[in-house]
């Protein structure tokens, strides 16, 4: 791209000439396929979203940064986070985007993983004495002067998940190293669940977790293409399933989203995308650099998940005649408080972020982790709540064929009618809508990727633990109740700041 222009922005039709002419490396319904697909329509749909709004004026202040490289006007979704005030506007940014959308806006995962590769790399570099981050500094210029999208591969399939990476007796089921070459390195194995491979840029991969010594071999990050020779997308896709909207369209109806198995069948990395080789004590700050920035992500896109079905039951509550109901309404206000408290969390994990050598801040562990377990442990209960006030029309409504068939629609019109001053389409275009949220391809991403995304649950709830210093309060009792005498100094840091 010009180095002399004065941002480095793209549109969404220059983001999508650049996909058609990826090799052809993805496999749909068990045949290879290409990127111009019909079926990955929806998911470039919402990364075109990322690109275009990002030049339009109204969006401009929220969806550009200043890159800390070039100083060039960048893509927020390209940034590395410089302050607290940075991670604020990532989870209003994706809190929002999600608003406007009415789904997943999917390009945060990322920007995540570049965040987690910026502290890990300046980290083992310090250590060792490696060159990773003079290496990934310059493919984040690079990055950031094209405007790309990526995502995060981390997930490996664990085989038999009582035993660690070189304890299987395959050991392709952790994505691993198995030849160093002068200039890279050889890489098999797999990721899964990886959102967004099939229309993506880049592939981004971190380790799944912490590697013992015995365990060089699998700690290793890189970047690749995501057509690299190699690799392999065995792609799903969802958007719209079960659906075909003609005449009553809608802005929902253009979006979907694609997964992958990603296969890595003896690929080659070149050592200028290699950011982690062997440096086991390292490869779980990798993997938990992303998983920080990416919990507090969903500190953004869950509360605005919680908004759409509020305003989705509220709405429907009207057209069903009984918006005043106390039940109702108390169900609506739960909603409402959950939406609040998680992105409270998100809020916290902002300002008490931590500022790492490099100027790369992270947001803080805990209250990321404290607001993507309360997400995760909930979205059953919002999905719960969505169905009860909508009723059972919501599951079983009309395909739009059959809704507006000219023998069929007067019996429509008149019992799908409900408190009169509202249209009848009207209901029926929200039920259709509430049926993708709580029963269709919206919903299996709730109760699949909003549970275990950037880790399962488990995972969470450990790190709150490691980050409770339960022998301070214990300390607190202990003075409360008059066991110790010592006196109590509030934690403050050496610039009076609270320590949480």
């Amino acid at each position: 791209m010009d180095s002399n222009r004065d941002n480095y922005l793209i549109t969404s039709a220059e983001y999508r000439q650049r996909l058609s002419k990826m090799r052809n490396n993805v496999y749909l319904h068990g045949k290879l396929t290409s990127r111009e697909n019909a079926e990955f329509e929806g998911g470039k749909e919402i990364f075109g979203l990322t690109h275009d709004l990002a030049l339009d004026p109204k969006w401009e202040k929220m969806l550009t940064a200043t890159s800390s490289i070039s100083r060039k006007k960048i893509n927020r979704f390209c940034h590395i986070l410089q302050s607290p005030e940075d991670m604020l506007q990532k989870i209003k940014l994706t809190r929002l985007f999600t608003h406007y959308a009415g789904r997943c806006i999917q390009r945060c995962i990322g920007v995540d993983a570049l965040n987690g590769f910026s502290v890990a790399s300046y980290n083992t570099d310090k250590k060792y004495g490696t060159e990773y981050y003079k290496r990934f500094l310059k493919y984040l210029d690079y990055f950031e002067r094209n405007d790309l999208t990526a995502c995060c591969a981390m997930t490996d399939p664990k085989g038999h998940r009582a035993l660690r990476p070189h304890e299987q007796l395959d050991p392709d089921m952790y994505l691993h190293i198995v030849e160093r070459k002068s200039d890279g390195i050889v890489v098999r194995g797999a990721k899964v669940s990886n959102s967004d491979a099939p229309t993506v840029d880049e592939i981004l991969v971190t380790p799944t977790r912490l590697m013992t010594p015995e365990e060089k071999d699998w700690a290793v990050g890189f970047a690749i293409p995501a057509d690299w020779e190699g690799v392999k997308l065995l792609a799903t896709c969802q958007g719209g399933k079960g659906l075909v909207h003609n005449r009553l369209v809608a802005p929902i109806d253009k979006l979907g989203y694609a997964d992958s198995l990603t296969i890595f069948d003896n690929v080659f990395v070149p050592w200028e995308r290699v950011f982690l080789c062997g440096e086991t004590d390292y490869s779980l700050q990798l993997t938990m650099g992303f998983a920080r920035c990416h919990r507090q992500s969903y500190c953004g896109c869950k509360p605005a998940l919680v908004d759409i079905m509020l305003g989705a039951a509220s709405l429907i509550a009207k057209y069903n005649g009984v918006p005043r109901v106390p039940h109702i309404r108390g169900k609506l206000t739960d909603l409402a408080i959950d939406s609040a408290l998680i992105y409270a969390a998100g809020i916290a994990s902002a300002i008490n972020g931590e500022r790492f050598d490099n100027g790369t801040y992270l947001p803080d562990e805990l209250y990321s982790n404290v607001g993507r377990y309360f997400a995760a442990e909930n979205v059953a209960k919002w999905l719960h709540i969505l169905i009860d006030v909508a009723g059972g029309l919501s599951e079983n409504v009309a395909p739009e064929d059959q809704y507006l068939s000219e023998e069929l629609h007067p019996y429509y019109e008149k019992y799908y009618a409900g408190d009169p001053q509202y249209k009848t389409e009207d209901r029926y275009r929200l039920f259709r809508y509430i049926r993708q949220l709580a029963h269709g391809d919206i919903a299996e991403m709730s109760l699949g990727g909003d549970i275990h995304g950037a880790g399962a649950p488990e995972m969470y709830r450990l790190a709150v633990w490691r980050d409770t210093d339960a022998e301070y309060y214990e300390e607190l009792i202990k003075r409360i109740i008059g066991i110790s005498q010592e006196e109590y100094v509030p934690p403050v840091d050496k610039f009076g700041n609270w320590i949480t």
